[in-house]
């Protein structure tokens, strides 16, 4: 059995002088899309409905994240946390 690693983002968000907000994501590096990823989940035959033709021999999705950071200022109303995974346009 394969562990994947969890990414865990704190956010501490000042509501006021004495109120402090903080939010704890635990957010997988990989999100399904499993036989994307690992060669033995193409040819596995306990997930037939991910099958592919031609078995892959290099990942075609990676599990490392690509961050992004930007500074807060101070008049910044919200922060907006998304993963492609959650929802596709």
């Amino acid at each position: 059995m394969d562990v994947y690693p969890v990414l865990k983002l704190f956010v501490l968000y000042s509501l006021s002088e004495h109120d402090v907000l903080l939010l704890c994501f635990q957010i997988p590096r990989s999100i399904g899309d499993a036989y994307l990823k690992k060669p033995k989940f193409v040819v596995d035959p306990s997930f037939p409905r991910f099958h592919l033709p031609n078995p892959i021999h290099r990942p075609v999705l990676r599990d490392n994240p690509s961050i992004y950071t930007r500074e807060l200022k101070h008049d910044d109303k919200f922060i907006v946390f998304a993963l492609d995974g959650l929802w596709n346009t």
